[in-house]
């Protein structure tokens, strides 16, 4: 059996769901008054808990031969999810319930790029749980995405978009930078559950590349409409956007584009959506 952490959220929803077709026992680790009615409808098995308690991990590890966690508090955060009790302490209390308790496998959703000496907090958790993984003695899988198509175009471009034809980017937008879709990352977390290869693996994933510049051309082409352009200094608050994307406009800038994450998705059958396919299908309409 299987538990996923995050199953409530966009990617471990779907993950959930395509493992629950292909015919895996599947478990979620979800909270009182979640939305946790269509996983159960699709045949979860649900276990009530949180990451930030860990006195209710145990009982979801018990029996359970891979964990598989997506749960970020830089998704949905608020009170006590903060990124070091959800992405840091809580994740890394949920590898030593998952060791104490006898599972095999942990297979833990990081991103691309992110260093230990970083400054920012989600990449100092995020990193700091990563090696906690590495030297717990479980077999693990680390899958690396970059940026989330769905966030860094459909949210940080189109949330601008929404208030008028212009934005603002840090930094020139010239620079190519790796891009991905949920569904892409969804599909290889997926594919890695069970397979041998992925043991012990760190895996970038990497569905295509553009600059912001090649985004913001690529609206303008599907809408017919021009779109002013600013800028601000790398690093610098972008109006209107919250401050977790000024610190990670930097960590992505640095991050480059992973030469073999085209191909880790490809090895699980995964033709990734190309920017030019997200850009027409989320602005195509207008």
């Amino acid at each position: 059996m299987l538990l996923i952490v995050g199953a409530t959220g966009e990617l471990g929803g779907r993950i959930a769901r395509s493992l629950l077709e292909r015919g895996e026992a599947v478990r979620a680790l979800v909270r009182e008054g979640s939305e946790h009615g269509p996983l159960e409808g699709a045949g979860a098995e649900l276990v009530f808990g949180d990451l930030t308690k860990p006195e209710t991990l145990p009982a979801a590890c018990a029996g359970i031969e891979t964990v598989l966690t997506t749960a970020s508090a830089s998704v949905r955060g608020g009170g006590a999810d903060t990124i070091e009790a959800v992405d840091g302490q809580g994740t890394r209390d949920l590898i030593d319930v998952a060791r104490q308790t006898g599972v095999r496998r942990f297979v833990h959703v990081s991103a691309h790029g992110f260093k230990a000496d970083s400054g920012v907090p989600l990449v100092r958790a995020k990193t700091e749980t990563e090696a906690h993984l590495r030297k717990s003695g479980l077999e693990y899988t680390i899958l690396t995405p970059v940026a989330f198509m769905e966030a860094w175009i459909g949210h940080v471009i189109g949330g601008q978009l929404a208030h008028g034809p212009s934005v603002t980017l840090a930094g020139d937008g010239e620079k190519p930078m790796g891009f991905i879709s949920v569904e892409d990352v969804a599909a290889a977390g997926t594919g890695v559950v069970g397979d041998p290869k992925a043991a012990n693996a760190e895996l970038p994933l990497c569905g295509d590349a553009a600059s912001f510049r090649d985004v913001v051309r690529g609206i303008e082409r599907v809408t017919g409409r021009p779109i002013a352009v600013e800028t601000v200094p790398i690093g610098e608050p972008v109006p209107g956007l919250p401050p977790i994307i000024a610190e990670l406009w930097p960590v992505l800038d640095r991050a480059g584009v992973p030469p073999e994450g085209v191909r880790n998705l490809e090895a699980y059958g995964i033709q990734p959506v190309t920017v030019e396919r997200f850009v027409a299908r989320t602005f195509g309409g207008g």
